[in-house]
């Protein structure tokens, strides 16, 4: 469980800090208006085409304990049929898209778009092996080879187009790369079937409309904004989303994708289950609250030295969506749960509630207060709906409201002695290079001397405190010998 969560959480990373300087990149080359564009066209776009991406034939696949042949290239006939659905439904939507946000060229770009899924389709079903034998290191190197070929191709077309196009054709092109090298790392020769139709479909159509739940709680932001706003704001909101989502999501995603067929394995034992998950969940909360906080705290310094002076309207949005995404991504792990245990139809029950939340308070923010109360919206809808999947989660498993605060207890209480120690060191009247480089030290130097101290207190509890002296002390052991 730890070596595949460590090797996700270098692949998301890796892949995370690609995407940060890709966005570093273009945002000096180009405009918000050419990124609020895109936005709000890919927010339209990525409500289709999670019919066919979130689908569940390959969580179905990890599931199943010997998949044959025939199961995969069932899963590869439903994901193509899928896929082509969903590009007809771009290039229908297409219209109706740029009246939506009227914008015309919206229509455009989701016509290009529409190659995306398509060309996801028909990538190989094997590469879904790679998770389910645990062979997280090829995992890695598959999907940081793809990222890296997409940035490289962005940034050329970034380059010589000087536009938003730059950024939907290198989406087009690292739909294309990703096809190519799926099939050098996870040969298959994929024939036509529907053999296991029923019982894939199944449980997939419910892991498909909680996916969708998922994938409308984060798009809604853009979808109401770009209603409400011009591109030019819907822009500002969609950099400063990228920059605060990175320590929650790459983070927790990398984790839950890691346990899965980890998970799996423990189906039959539901209190076993529960204790694993709760260990899980304190390490989650350890290292995805404090980054999350500590970029709230510092988003002024962060948004104006990273992006520019252009994009410093961003920062007041990265210091309210930092600790949402932190709020979303660990109630997050709950779903992971209820998926492996079959319960995806309960998963969705939960999570269309949310959505409707969510979309009601930032409409009613950005109707009163602009685009910050958009993104004000969504951090108090998040935290007002916050409780209830660990409620239901837990009663599956074993867990009561006092395991789950016995778990997070030291990481929000070291996360709270950080954020007074970067309120009491912030020095305005510095340079804000050393500015920001003061808070960050004396941020992290805090929150990791509570954090152990408070380990300490309770008793040494199995955690990430432990994992860390275990990990260091065979490396000491493996240098002495």
């Amino acid at each position: 469980m730890l070596r595949g969560s460590v090797w996700m959480v270098f692949m998301r990373w890796a892949m995370r800090g690609i995407g940060l300087v890709s966005t570093i990149v273009l945002a000096r080359i180009l405009s918000p208006e050419d990124f609020g564009l895109v936005a709000m066209t890919v927010a339209a776009m990525q409500i289709l085409i999670v019919l066919f991406s979130e689908s569940g034939f390959r969580l179905a696949l990890i599931r199943a304990p010997e998949p044959t042949r025939q199961h995969y290239d069932t899963a590869w006939t439903l994901s193509l049929a899928l896929a082509a659905g969903v590009s007809v439904l771009m290039l229908l939507s297409a219209p109706l898209v740029a009246g939506y946000f009227e914008e015309p060229l919206a229509a455009e770009l989701m016509r290009i778009l529409a190659l995306v899924p398509l060309l996801q389709g028909l990538e190989s079903i094997r590469t879904v092996d790679l998770q389910k034998h645990l062979r997280f290191s090829a995992d890695f190197r598959f999907n940081v080879v793809v990222k890296l070929a997409s940035f490289v191709a962005t940034l050329g077309l970034a380059l010589w187009l000087q536009d938003y196009r730059a950024l939907v054709w290198g989406m087009v092109a690292g739909a294309a790369a990703r096809l190519l090298v799926s099939y050098a790392v996870a040969p298959h020769l994929p024939r036509p079937s529907l053999a296991h139709g029923r019982d894939l479909a199944g449980f997939s159509l419910w892991v498909l409309f909680s996916q969708l739940g998922e994938h409308a709680t984060d798009l809604a932001d853009r979808l109401i904004a770009g209603r409400l706003f011009g591109a030019e704001t819907v822009g500002f909101y969609h950099v400063a989303s990228e920059l605060a989502v990175a320590p929650a999501r790459e983070l927790t995603v990398s984790v839950a994708r890691a346990l899965q067929p980890v998970y799996a394995l423990l189906t039959d034992d539901p209190p076993e289950l529960g204790r694993k998950y709760l260990v899980v969940l304190g390490v989650v909360a350890a290292i995805s609250l404090p980054p999350a906080l500590g970029l709230a705290l510092v988003a002024g310094d962060a948004v104006t030295l990273v992006l520019g002076e252009k994009w410093a309207s961003s920062a007041p949005l990265v210091a309210w969506l930092a600790p949402a995404f932190a709020l979303h991504y660990l109630t997050r792990t709950n779903y992971t749960v209820l998926h492996i245990l079959g319960r995806a139809r309960l998963a969705s029950l939960l999570r269309w509630p949310l959505v409707a939340g969510i979309a009601g308070a930032m409409a009613l923010g950005g109707s009163h207060y602009g685009i910050e109360g958009v993104a004000a919206g969504r951090f108090f809808a998040l935290l007002a709906f916050m409780p209830w999947p660990f409620l239901v989660a837990g009663r599956l498993v074993g867990l009561t409201p006092v395991d789950f605060a016995w778990a997070l207890w030291r990481p929000l209480a070291a996360s709270g002695v950080m954020a007074l120690a970067v309120a009491l060191a912030h020095q305005e009247q510095l340079d804000a290079v050393l500015r920001l480089a003061l808070d960050v030290g004396v941020g992290a130097a805090a929150y990791t001397l509570s954090s152990f101290a408070l380990w300490l207190l309770a008793g040494r509890p199995e955690g990430v405190e432990s994992f860390l002296l275990a990990r260091i002390g065979s490396w000491r052991r493996a240098a002495s010998a």
